[in-house]
């Protein structure tokens, strides 16, 4: 009579009580049957999954992750362990090793999963952002997840004016900074964040401890290991300035529309030639002067003039003013068609053809009484306006819903050598560089004909082609004349220099300071699609490891500066060897490694690929090359070991391919070896 090796009771015994999640699962078909859990599985589910499958509990998507590796234990009959987020829903990393046995000819898989410390890997990522963190020109919070502040730029402490044990380990969203309103507001759109929900800057307002309240655009976004979240990053944009600023315009764009519905409505205007003989007339004069546009077309403006004001003084105004250029104001006495005399306070303005002479006149007539304070007010309005728009150094323009440019400050022109003449009725996208035309067009079309504020980064092409940066604060209203029309103003900055600084902090982390190759770090971000392609594609990956024979007597010599060079030469020697797709990465010193996916998981096929490239590669090195006219010619020796069969992990493909480099160095120089030779090799030992 058989006996099962392996029950539900000797897994009790063994793991009842352990904090690990422990499951035993049998392989039915496709599917895993849970057949014994602890109770540590049991509350995480939360209920008892014995004799459940893994298709009853768990997404299809964790399904299909978790089974390849399942499937790879009970084919291979050897332990398997991987790392997940997914699998429990919970912002905290996992990894889970599988050890597969037979019993009774049926397969089985003991599964045990440990929660991992990922606060060392989290420092990884911080490395780079904390590069910007210290460096930026914004406010800029790292959070964890739950919101507590890790670390922040020093822009922090001076913007909002509390102190480092103020901040570290506080909650953001409870400073208190803001009102209980601004809070609920803020968790909102953190929460939005960590959604990955689609949404613009969040405008906030803080109340400092000196009682001074400031404006500041608050932007998020994660912190992310293999599109897992870690953390957050926060910056705070300070627009107090642009928010007073946003506020007069609002102001002013009020009152523009009360102003001007008063003129289309009291404001009486006529334009004559330059001998008083009337071009055009508006409806308010010819209800204020009873006549018909008709009968005052082509007449001269002495058949209202009322004799009030003797032909001397209209003689003055022409003499002084303008035939000169020059605007004039004054009273002015009026008669009607039929007699009846009306007071104006007439402003003349004197039109200039492109030669800069005069060439029509337009008046402007108002009533004594109101109008004239209402044209006192616009005339405010219009010196504020330029005051803000003309002396600040941020780039304002206005564009109306096709995307044409209404207006632009001065700062445009000056930036990108245009005159604001040239930059008025053009396209916005015709600024633009090409990637900024396609973001532009498809934000005009798709966000931002809805009336609200946004944030967006634009380049900038100027006349000479020189390209320039900006963060542009984007508000969209309603047209003044038109309801159902948007006008969209755009508040924005340059960010040329830090778009610049970015770039080179990006390269910096990912590339190799002395030869520029990509660095281990590149290679551990490219390994994961190369990866998922390898899984998609039913494929292998190659790694090479190469180390320099005599590499050392380089530096002892010749010097450190041609031991440089050498290595520079070295790494442009294995780019031109290696494949289009393949990534050639400096690891350290002399070492370096070739990764090379879309193998074919045929074994004879596979190892001729690889060894045309490594034939590829010695044939380079023997050419060799000159410095300070020494002749060079390498050699190198190689460990070569492949996905999926030496690891599915990264760092272990490393070491299989540096152990089978040592065997390929034992053998002599200018050798390579595979690492299941290693195997072979210690095995007989």
């Amino acid at each position: 009579m058989s006996q099962n090796i392996f029950t539900a009771k000797h897994f009790d015994m063994m793991f009842g009580n352990s904090l690990d999640y422990v499951f035993l699962m049998k392989k039915v078909g496709d599917n895993y049957q849970y057949v014994a859990i602890n109770e540590s599985v049991r509350q995480l589910f939360q209920q008892d999954a014995t004799n459940l499958f893994i298709t009853d509990l768990l997404s299809a998507e964790t399904v299909h992750f978790m089974r390849s590796y399942y499937d790879d234990a009970v084919a291979t009959q050897q332990q398997v362990t991987y790392q997940d987020y997914t699998h429990f829903q919970i912002a905290q990393k996992f990894e889970t090793t599988l050890y597969p046995f037979s019993q009774h000819e049926e397969q089985y898989v003991l599964a045990i999963t440990k929660a991992l410390r990922y606060k060392r890997e989290l420092a990884d990522y911080y490395f780079f952002t904390r590069s910007l963190l210290f460096n930026s020109y914004y406010s800029t919070i790292m959070l964890s997840l739950d919101n507590v502040i890790q670390d922040f730029s020093s822009k922090v402490l001076e913007e909002t004016g509390l102190k480092r044990e103020e901040l570290i380990g506080q909650s953001f969203v409870e400073l208190t900074l803001f009102d209980e309103q601004q809070r609920h507001e803020i968790a909102h759109y953190l929460q939005q964040v960590c959604d990955n929900e689609e949404r613009s800057s969040l405008l906030v307002q803080m109340t400092l401890p000196n009682k001074k309240q400031k404006h500041f655009l608050l932007s998020a976004n994660i912190v992310q290991d293999n599109s897992y979240m870690d953390a957050m990053f926060v910056v705070l944009q300070d627009i107090t300035a642009h928010h007073k600023q946003t506020e007069q315009l609002r102001l002013a764009i009020r009152d523009v529309e009360r102003m001007q519905k008063a003129l289309n409505s009291t404001v009486e205007i006529v334009i004559t030639d330059i001998y008083g003989t009337i071009i055009d007339v508006n409806e308010p004069y010819c209800r204020t002067a009873r006549y018909t546009r008709e009968e005052l077309i082509c007449k001269n403006v002495s058949i209202l003039q009322s004799r009030v004001q003797s032909m001397q003084y209209y003689e003055q105004v022409w003499h002084d003013y303008l035939i000169k250029g020059e605007t004039w104001r004054g009273e002015v006495c009026n008669i009607t068609k039929y007699g009846q005399p009306y007071w104006l306070d007439m402003t003349v303005l004197p039109l200039l053809n492109d030669a800069g002479e005069v060439e029509q006149f337009m008046s402007i007539n108002l009533n004594v009484t109101e109008k004239k304070a209402i044209m006192t007010e616009l005339n405010h309005i219009s010196r504020m306006f330029h005051m803000i728009t003309e002396n600040t150094s941020d780039f304002i323009a206005i564009v109306n819903e096709d995307g044409i440019l209404q207006y632009v400050s001065p700062s445009y022109a000056r930036l990108l050598q245009y005159t604001q003449q040239e930059l008025q009725g053009a396209f916005y996208s015709s600024i633009l560089a090409e990637k900024s035309q396609s973001l532009w067009q498809n934000e005009l079309y798709e966000t931002l004909l809805n009336a609200g504020q946004y944030s967006m980064e634009f380049e900038l092409v100027g006349r000479n082609g020189q390209t320039y940066f900006i963060e542009s604060n984007i508000s969209v209203v309603n047209d003044v004349l038109r309801p159902n029309v948007r006008q969209i103003l755009l508040v924005s900055r340059e960010i040329t220099a830090r778009k610049q600084k970015e770039t080179e902090l990006l390269y910096m982390a990912y590339h190799d300071a002395l030869t520029g190759l990509p660095n281990r770090r590149f290679l551990e971000q490219q390994f994961v699609v190369a990866k998922k392609d390898a899984l998609k594609y039913n494929e292998s990956i190659g790694l090479l490891y190469l180390d320099g024979d005599n590499f050392k007597g380089i530096n002892d010599g010749y010097g450190h500066d041609v031991g440089d060079q050498f290595l520079r030469e070295f790494g442009i020697a294995l780019r031109q060897s290696v494949r289009v797709h393949d990534i050639v990465v400096r690891v350290g010193g002399d070492e370096f490694i070739v990764l090379l996916p879309g193998l074919l998981r045929d074994k004879e096929i596979r190892r001729e690929q690889v060894e045309n490239v490594i034939k590829s590669i010695h044939e380079r090195l023997r050419k060799g090359w000159y410095i300070q006219d020494a002749h060079f010619s390498p050699t190198t020796s190689i460990g070569i070991s492949f996905f999926p069969e030496a690891s599915m992990d990264l760092s272990r493909l490393v070491d299989a391919a540096d152990h089978a480099l040592l065997l390929a160095k034992q053998r002599g120089k200018n050798r390579w070896a595979y690492f299941h030779e290693v195997t072979s090799y210690v095995g007989s030992k």
